[in-house]
């Protein structure tokens, strides 16, 4: 058994050149492997921690993932709209016992802008219950109030009073502004490091309105 690991131990050093290369790459790979893995790990959970409590996502016809990129995480672009009838027919149903309406399609200098309810401030929960809360105003309830994410409110230096004009289309892409129904500021949302924090919201008038 000596006699094997002295000739281990002198073919080792007859090829310090080799072993170094060999023990370098072994450990690049479990480096990288370990790293794939906490960054795998971390993704997971962050987007199982964006929404709680949610049992179903009704969208328009069309890819499920979609709708749930577009609504959950303001990725991508939702697949079409479903009418206000539609969406009264399922507040209504016996099994549904709250719904939140999200209404896409519109930005603010790169922001995703959704119209919604109240219910949404109600009702949302991601991560560990945790609950939407306002680091400075309050809920929009009239057509021309907006309320922002705390993102929002740091990258543009926007706080309760702050004018918003709205951009037709998504992101960087859209067509006209809706110079002729402004908004105003009156919420600012605190931080949930989830896509709240990069969205604007307005309410379903609002949209009505623009």
């Amino acid at each position: 058994m000596m006699l094997i690991l002295r000739l281990a131990l002198a073919s080792l050093r007859s090829r310090k050149l080799t072993t170094a290369l060999t023990v370098a790459s072994i450990a690049l790979s479990v480096t990288l492997l370990v790293g794939i893995e906490t960054v795998r790990a971390g993704v997971r959970d962050s987007f199982a921690g964006t929404i709680r409590g949610v049992d179903l996502i009704v969208g328009a016809r069309g890819g499920s993932l979609q709708v749930l990129l577009s609504t959950v995480f303001g990725i991508g672009n939702p697949a079409g709209s479903v009418q206000l009838r539609t969406m009264q027919r399922w507040q209504q149903h016996p099994a549904v016992k709250w719904v939140v309406p999200y209404a896409l399609g519109d930005s603010h200098r790169g922001f995703r802008v959704v119209g919604t309810s109240t219910e949404f401030y109600a009702r949302y929960r991601f991560r560990n219950n945790g609950r939407i809360t306002f680091a400075a105003g309050r809920a929009a309830q009239a057509d021309t109030e907006v309320v922002i994410g705390s993102e929002v409110a740091a990258r543009l230096q926007y706080a309760v009073g702050t004018p918003v004009v709205v951009t037709h289309g998504l992101r960087d892409i859209g067509t006209s502004n809706h110079d002729a129904h402004p908004f105003r500021v009156v919420g600012v949302l605190a931080r949930t490091f989830t896509p709240i924090d990069r969205s604007v919201y307005v309410t379903l008038e609002g949209i009505e309105a623009m």
